[in-house]
């Protein structure tokens, strides 16, 4: 079951003329999950590996929640490397096809620092909680060796529930019955949507 909150606030006094305050926005942060696996798994020419994270108690959220996932592999070749993701609904995603590093190894976090072959985005709306799957694969063609190490892998999502305003109060629907969360309120402007409020718990 979901339910709804209504923050009440003291509304900005700015009398500013070049960046007047033309609204206000409600971050309700609640269920998050960040997980990782330290392996030093050796990765051995054409012979893939596949290494697994259990997700639970996330589930159910009401809006949709981007994921990254991070990634620190020790090759000299990161163009031999072929990675999916298959998450717990079945859906697997390419992250990395052979592609180009800007060096040696692969270290980062996709979508932010590394571009991952499919959108992330395609996952963003499932459930969460289950057995996310990662398979990687030193697809090496050639007389030249060039083996690697996963060193660790990791996942990360949070669930956060928005709302706008053009006053207080703002009402913010979607939120789980029986779940904390950590609301604030900010003003939206030229200047972008900031300050941020202090945070309160809400119950």
């Amino acid at each position: 079951p979901s339910s709804s909150v209504t923050l009440t606030f003291t509304p900005s006094t700015t009398t500013s003329t070049l960046f007047p305050i033309t609204g206000y926005q409600a971050y309700c942060n609640g269920s998050s999950i960040d997980i990782s696996e330290s392996t030093s798994i050796n990765l051995l020419d054409n012979a893939p590996i596949t290494r697994s994270l259990t997700v639970s108690g996330y589930d159910p959220v009401s809006v949709s929640s981007p994921i990254t996932v991070s990634m620190d592999i020790t090759h000299s070749d990161p163009s031999d490397l072929v990675i999916t993701l298959t998450s717990p609904q079945g859906t697997t995603l390419t992250l990395w096809n052979k592609g180009a590093a800007s060096g040696e190894n692969l270290v980062g976090t996709f979508p932010s620092t590394l571009t991952p072959v499919d959108s992330l985005s395609a996952i963003a709306s499932e459930a969460k909680d289950g057995t996310w799957i990662l398979r990687v694969e030193d697809a090496d063609v050639g007389p030249l060796v060039r083996e690697g190490v996963l060193n660790s892998w990791g996942l990360k999502f949070s669930e956060r529930v928005t709302a706008t305003s053009v006053r207080s109060p703002i009402t913010i629907d979607g939120l789980q019955i029986g779940r904390d969360y950590s609301c604030t309120v900010a003003t939206t402007s030229k200047l972008g949507t900031t300050p941020v409020s202090e945070a309160v718990t809400v119950a």
